[in-house]
C-alpha cells in the first residue's frame, strides 16, 4: 500500500485530504509544520509527499530543499495557494514533480498522485503476485487463476496490504492502521467483514485466520494427496475375497493384478514391477508362507499384506517370520482392507 505524508497546517484541508485519500486506497499521515514533516520522513518510510508551500515555521521550499537532500525518491506534489509563474518553476527546479493551485478539484489532485506514483515503478512491480493470485496495482484489480475480480476501494486497498506482506501473520490492528486509519475505532469488526468479503473473492482456503494473532494470506492449500498410483499384487483364489478387494481399492489410484495361485504370483512378482503385495496364505497348492518367503528372498523391501482365518499366535509368528508387514484376520470390512493396502503402498520396509 502507498503511504502518502500531507503537510498541511489547515485542519480543514487536511482532513479532507486525508479522508479522501484512505477512501482511495492509501495510508496517510499528516504533518502540521515543516519540522514535523522533515523528521517524520526521516522516520517512516513514504512513497509520496503533498507539500504546502504555506507553512507557519518554514517556507515550503526550504522544507523541500531538506527533504530532498534526505531522500531524492520519495515524489512531491506542491500544494499552494501562490498561482504565479515565478513559484511554480520554483517549485520544480526546487525538486517538486507536480504542481497543483488552490483551491482545486480532489479527482484532479488523485489522478496527479497516481501518475507520480506509477512513475516510481516498472512493469514488473505493479503486478503482485501470492500462488495463482495476482493484484494489478494499475487497474486496481484482482486475478483469480487469470479470472479478472473487481475489488471496490477498500478491499483493494486490503488486498494490497496482504500482498505486499505474502505468508506474514498480519493482526487485526496492523490491518485497521494500515487500511482505515490510526485513529479508527479499535473495538470495531470493520477488519474481519472486510477479510470476509476478500475470501468470497480469493477463495476461502486463501486468507487464513491464526487463532488470538489475526490474518495471513498464503499460496492455495492444495487439496490433500491420493495415494500414489501403484500397482499390488493379489494372490487370492476366493473370488469373494478378490471381489471385495476390487472395491476397497475402488477408491485408490492402485492397480490390482490378481493370481490365483502360488507358482504363478512367484513368476509374477519375479517378472514384473509391484508396490505392495495381497497375499492369503490359505490357498490350494504351493504353501502361502513358502510363497512369501520366496518373494522376499527377491524382494526385501516389497511389503507384503497376509490375508489368514487362522487367528493364532503361532500361525501370526510364522507369518512375521516368513516376512509379512501386516496381517489380517478375516473377517474383515472394505474399510479396514482399504486401509490396510493404503499403508502397504506407503510403507518403506517389512515390519513397519
Amino acid at each position: 500500500m502507498n503511504r502518502i505524508l500531507i503537510v498541511e497546517d489547515e485542519p480543514r484541508i487536511a482532513s479532507f485530504l486525508d479522508k479522501g485519500l484512505r477512501a482511495n486506497g492509501f495510508a496517510t499521515a499528516v504533518a502540521a509544520t515543516g519540522d514535523e514533516a522533515l523528521r517524520m520522513a526521516a522516520s517512516a518510510e513514504f512513497d509520496l509527499l503533498i507539500l504546502d508551500l504555506g507553512l507557519p515555521d518554514k517556507d515550503g521550499f526550504a522544507v523541500l530543499r531538506e527533504l530532498r537532500a534526505l531522500d531524492s525518491r520519495i515524489r512531491v506534489v506542491i500544494l499552494t495557494a501562490r498561482s504565479g509563474v515565478t513559484d511554480t518553476v520554483a517549485g520544480l527546479q526546487g525538486g517538486a514533480d507536480d504542481y497543483m493551485p488552490k483551491p482545486f478539484r480532489f479527482e484532479e489532485l488523485l489522478a496527479r498522485v497516481r501518475l507520480r506514483l506509477a512513475e516510481r515503478r516498472t512493469p514488473e512491480d505493479m503486478l503482485l503476485r501470492v500462488g495463482d493470485l495476482a493484484l494489478d496495482l494499475r487497474t486496481r484489480q484482482l486475478q483469480v487463476a487469470g479470472r479478472a475480480v473487481e475489488l471496490t476501494a477498500r478491499e483493494f486497498a486490503l488486498a494490497e496490504t496482504f500482498f505486499r506482506h505474502p505468508g506474514q501473520v498480519l493482526s487485526r490492528e496492523q490491518l485497521l492502521s494500515h487500511v482505515w486509519g490510526y485513529d479508527h475505532d479499535p473495538g470495531t469488526n470493520v477488519v474481519d467483514v472486510y477479510v470476509g468479503y476478500l475470501r468470497k473473492k480469493t477463495g476461502s482456503n486463501r486468507i487464513s485466520t491464526v487463532r488470538g494473532m489475526g490474518y495471513q494470506l498464503q499460496e492455495a492449500t492444495p487439496a490433500r494427496e491420493q495415494p500414489r498410483a501403484g500397482r499390488v499384487l493379489l494372490i487370492e483364489d476366493d473370488a469373494r475375497i478378490v471381489h471385495l478387494i476390487a472395491k476397497a481399492m475402488a477408491q485408490t489410484r492402485a492397480e490390482v493384478v490378481v493370481a490365483e495361485d502360488g507358482e504363478v504370483a512367484v513368476l509374477m512378482a519375479s517378472t514384473e514391477p509391484f508396490d505392495g503385495v495381497v497375499l492369503d496364505i490359505g490357498f490350494p497348492g504351493r504353501s502361502g508362507l513358502e510363497v512369501l518367503r520366496t518373494i522376499r528372498q527377491e524382494h526385501a523391501d516389497l511389503p507384503v499384506v497376509v490375508l489368514t482365518d487362522r487367528d493364532q499366535p503361532d500361525v501370526h509368528r510364522a507369518c512375521r517370520s516368513a516376512g509379512a508387514s501386516r496381517l489380517l484376520t478375516k473377517p474383515f470390512t472394505t474399510h479396514k482392507l482399504r486401509e490396510a493396502v493404503l499403508g502397504l503402498l506407503w510403507a518403506q520396509r517389512p515390519g513397519t
